[in-house]
């Protein structure tokens, strides 16, 4: 059971690996605002086109995002299993800020304690 446990870890470990910063902050980003044009992903999170790109095709190839089309534009949303992820990626933010604040660490610093 414990090896069962860790295997699903190192899975979801691999996935974050592999989204990487970028993949991150639009999975969550898309949580907070249901849907947005890529353009508008990309200036309100000041990603450069390449990254924001590379980022978009591990995010598909999970099949984390896909697209909603309303012509002559096409949004970006999250699927149902997108979702799941951004949720956990959440509760998990706000976990480690209630710990940090409880053992008296600036949320902020976390990182470089």
């Amino acid at each position: 059971m414990v090896y069962r446990y860790v295997s699903i870890l190192e899975k979801e470990k691999q996935m974050l690996e592999e989204l990487g910063e970028h993949g991150i902050v639009i999975l969550v980003y898309l949580y907070v605002h249901g849907k947005a044009y890529i353009s508008e992903i990309q200036k309100k999170l000041g990603i450069g086109a390449v990254p924001l790109y590379r980022a978009l095709a591990v995010l598909y190839k999970l099949r984390l995002v896909e697209e909603e089309k309303r012509f002559p534009r096409k949004y970006l949303k999250l699927t149902e299993e997108g979702r799941e992820v951004a949720e956990l990626l959440v509760e998990a933010e706000k976990k480690l800020i209630a710990v940090a604040e409880k053992h008296g660490i600036k949320p902020e610093s976390i990182i470089t304690q």
